[in-house]
C-alpha cells in the first residue's frame, strides 16, 4: 500500500507542475496551434491530476504538493520562455525538457512497482503515455 502512495503522490505532483507550468505560459502565447496544443495538455494534465488525487484520498492517503521553489522556478522558467527570442520554440523546448524528466522518472516507478492496485499502474501508464505524446506534439513548434 506504501508504493501505492508514493507513485500516487508521484503523479498528483509530476501533474501538478505540468498544470502550473502551463497556466503560467498559456496566456502570453501569441501562437493558436500552440495555446491549442497546450490547453488539450492542460486538461489532460488536470484529468490524470485528479484521478491520482481521488485514488490517493480513497485509500486514506495523504496528498503531498509540490515544494513552493520547484513552483517559483517552474513559473520564472515560463516568464522567461515568453519573454524572449523566439517564445514558441522556447516554450516547446521547455515542455519537452520537462516532460522528459517526467517520463524518466514515471517508467522508473513503472518498472518498479510492486503496489497493491493494478489501477495505479494503469494511471502511471496513462501518465507516461499521455507525456511521451506530448513531447511528440511540442516537437512540432521547434
Amino acid at each position: 500500500m506504501e508504493q501505492d502512495f508514493e507513485i500516487l503522490n508521484f503523479i498528483r505532483q509530476n501533474t501538478q507542475m505540468g498544470i502550473d507550468g502551463i497556466k503560467c505560459i498559456v496566456e502570453k502565447v501569441d501562437d493558436q496551434r500552440l495555446e491549442k496544443a497546450l490547453r488539450k495538455q492542460l486538461d489532460e494534465y488536470t484529468r490524470i491530476y485528479n484521478s491520482a488525487n481521488t485514488l490517493l484520498l480513497s485509500k486514506s492517503g495523504v496528498p503531498e504538493d509540490v515544494n513552493a521553489l520547484a513552483k517559483i522556478s517552474s513559473h520564472i522558467a515560463g516568464i522567461l520562455n515568453t519573454n524572449s527570442g523566439d517564445p514558441v520554440r522556447k516554450i516547446a523546448e521547455s515542455m519537452i525538457k520537462g516532460c522528459a524528466v517526467g517520463v524518466a522518472k514515471i517508467t522508473h516507478h513503472i518498472n518498479n512497482f510492486s503496489g497493491d492496485d493494478q489501477g495505479v499502474l494503469e494511471l502511471a501508464k496513462c501518465l507516461k503515455s499521455f507525456t511521451e505524446e506530448s513531447i511528440e506534439e511540442m516537437k512540432a513548434f521547434l
